[in-house]
């Protein structure tokens, strides 16, 4: 009695065992969307220097993640998140005005000019959680990681009221840090394919350590008045919402 309930025991975890073994173990999807900014990366205010708002707006979205799902619930996700948010250049010439009018006699003036982008990445991975069934599943995953990002580069001038224009330059630079991202999404399975929409907010505290800021008369021969390496910290928020597919194997 007891070796037949011991081999019964013994051919149940065999059988769930071989039931695991052939669930799909690897998932790999493509999404694409919207990179929505927060925080110090949206802000549009400026105070002792242009450095002070990232003035991103909504931008484009996309991710590749991998999923080795060991069992039916959990595995471990690996995925590549890369962002593109323009910068704000009314809401950059708004502040500006507010900013010079407020803190010097400089008086009326008008300004143009070009702003750059900001393109950010983060290679993250941690575990997911999966509930549901029938084809449909809803995932949840905290991962960790490193981000990286590029600054934008402007090229700015201000022209008062009869007076001589003045242009303000800021380099590009890179950054590296930790990044974190909490996410969840829906997928859907047909067959060896499957849909996927998601939600992921990361986050990472990017330091430009070498951003050259020129700001100067450019008639003047010496074009001094500012020209120093600065350093830029922004606090990089974004919520990512997308859609993809992907490839069961």
């Amino acid at each position: 009695m007891i070796k037949k309930m011991v081999l019964m025991v013994f051919i149940g975890c065999f059988a769930s065992f071989a039931t695991a073994q052939r669930y799909p173990s690897n998932w790999l999807s493509v999404s694409l969307g919207a990179a929505v900014p927060y925080n110090d990366f949206s802000d549009k205010t400026l105070t002792d220097t242009i450095l002070q708002g990232g003035f991103a707006q909504t931008g484009f979205a996309f991710n590749v993640a991998y999923t080795l799902q060991m069992v039916r619930s959990f595995g471990i996700t690996a995925m590549f998140m890369g962002n593109v948010n323009n910068s704000d250049i009314s809401a950059m010439e708004k502040e500006m005005q507010r900013y010079i009018k407020g803190s010097s006699e400089i008086g009326d003036f008008t300004n143009s000019g070009t702003i750059g982008r900001w393109n950010t990445g983060m290679l993250l991975i941690g575990p997911n959680i999966n509930f549901g069934d029938r084809g449909v599943f809803i995932e949840i995953r905290g991962l960790l990681g490193v981000g990286m990002g590029s600054s934008p580069e402007y090229n700015y001038k201000i022209t008062p009221a009869g007076g001589t224009l003045v242009e303000f330059k800021q380099q590009s630079d890179n950054a590296v840090a930790f990044a974190w991202n909490v996410g969840a999404g829906i997928k859907y399975r047909f067959s060896r394919f499957f849909a996927r929409v998601n939600v992921d907010y990361s986050a990472t505290n990017l330091e430009y350590k070498r951003v050259n800021i020129q700001f100067y008369n450019p008639n003047d021969e010496k074009k001094d008045y500012i020209n120093r390496e600065s350093k830029m910290n922004v606090q990089t928020d974004i919520m990512q919402v997308t859609g993809g597919i992907g490839y069961i194997f």
